[in-house]
């Protein structure tokens, strides 16, 4: 009865540890693999932001540019409305 009990529980350690060391290189390769995968991925990720941080910037310059032309471009029609009023001039 003895050896039985015995036998059991070397069986339930045994088997428990059998599980510990599998479930260990399970983990260490999930994060083996996870390492790897930023190590991998991080520098794309980096250019990619850059690259979505300059064409918001140029997208904003674009519209600062446009406003800016607009502006002149009204600036200038008042001046010359006012001119060819001055000068009674019709156009």
């Amino acid at each position: 009865m003895q050896l039985l009990v015995v036998f059991l529980l070397c069986l339930v350690v045994s088997s428990a540890l059998y599980w510990l060391i599998v479930n260990f290189w399970v983990w260490l390769l999930l994060a083996l693999g996870l390492v790897l995968l930023a190590r991998f991925t991080w520098p794309r990720f980096c250019a990619w932001l850059e690259l979505r941080q300059v064409r918001a910037q140029t997208q904003q310059s674009i519209q600062r540019q446009e406003v800016a032309y607009n502006d002149a471009q009204n600036q200038m029609n008042q001046l010359a409305q006012q001119y060819h009023l001055r000068k009674g001039i019709s156009q």
